[in-house]
C-alpha cells in the first residue's frame, strides 16, 4: 500500500512548482485569460523573491505542469476503479487492481508534488464543471492523499487558487453554496489549506466586460504576491 509521506517543500531553496487544472472550454475564455495573467504574475514573485534573497537562478525555480480536464485520456472514476480501489485499501487488491488504479495513483502523485494548486473553472449551474468534479472523486483518496486512519493530509501549507467567471453576479451566496467553498474544502482536506479565489462576475453587460477584466488582473497580482509569500513561510 502506497503511502505519500510528503512534507511541504521549502520553496525557498527550490523555487516553486505549480500544478493548473485547466476546466475552461477555451483558450481565449475570460477564466483563461485571468489565469494565464495569473501564473505570469506568480512567475514574476517568484523571480523577486529569488533576486530579493541573493537565490541563484536555476530552470526548475519556477515549474509548471498543465492538466487539461477536458482531455478525454484523463482518468475516471468508474465503477471497475472505485472496487479495485476499495479492495486495495483493505490489503485484498491484486495485480488487475493495482493496474486499475495506477493512473488515480499518477494523479494524486501529481497533485501532491505541487506547491500551489492553480484551477481555471467557469461557475456551472451554482457550482464547477463537471470535469473538475470528476478529478476531485480521482484524487480525494485514502492512502493516497491523507491518511485513512488519522484522516489527515499528507501536505499541509500549500495554497489553492480558484480563477473563475460567471455572466451574473453572485450576491448573497454564502460560501459553503459557492463554486469557490466546493474546492476551499476539497482542496483543504488534501493539504491545500491556504486558498484564495479570483472572481470575475457581471459579464452578461458587454459595457462593464473590459473593467471587469481589468479589475480580476490586478486582483490577480495581489493573489500571486500573496502565494508567493506563503510558499516561503
Amino acid at each position: 500500500m502506497l503511502l505519500l509521506a510528503r512534507g511541504r517543500s521549502r520553496v525557498g531553496t527550490r523555487g516553486i512548482s505549480v500544478l493548473h487544472l485547466n476546466g475552461s472550454l477555451s483558450d481565449e475564455s475570460v477564466t483563461s485569460v485571468v489565469a494565464s495573467g495569473f501564473l505570469a504574475c506568480l512567475a514574476q514573485q517568484n523571480a523577486r523573491r529569488e533576486m530579493a534573497n541573493n537565490i541563484k537562478y536555476t530552470p526548475d525555480s519556477f515549474t509548471l505542469v498543465e492538466r487539461d480536464l477536458w482531455h478525454p485520456e484523463l482518468p475516471r472514476f468508474c465503477k471497475a476503479t472505485m472496487n479495485s480501489s476499495y479492495r486495495v485499501l483493505l490489503g485484498e487488491g491484486s495485480p488487475d487492481d493495482e493496474a486499475q488504479i495506477a493512473p488515480i495513483r499518477s494523479l494524486t502523485a501529481e497533485l501532491l508534488a505541487a506547491d500551489c494548486i492553480v484551477i481555471s473553472a467557469p461557475v456551472w449551474n451554482h457550482s464547477v464543471p463537471y470535469v473538475l468534479k470528476q478529478y476531485m472523486d480521482c484524487v480525494v483518496q485514502p492512502n493516497m492523499t491523507y491518511c485513512n486512519t488519522t484522516k489527515q493530509p499528507f501536505v499541509s501549507g500549500k495554497s489553492v487558487v480558484l480563477v473563475t467567471s460567471a455572466g451574473g453576479a453572485s450576491t448573497n451566496v454564502p460560501e459553503h453554496e459557492s463554486a469557490y467553498g466546493l474546492v476551499k474544502a476539497v482542496f483543504g482536506r488534501m493539504g491545500y489549506d491556504r486558498s484564495h479565489v479570483i472572481t470575475i462576475e457581471g459579464l452578461q453587460a458587454p459595457e462593464l466586460r473590459e473593467a471587469r477584466l481589468d479589475k480580476a488582473l490586478s486582483d490577480a497580482e495581489e493573489v500571486a504576491s500573496h502565494v508567493a509569500t506563503d510558499a516561503t513561510t
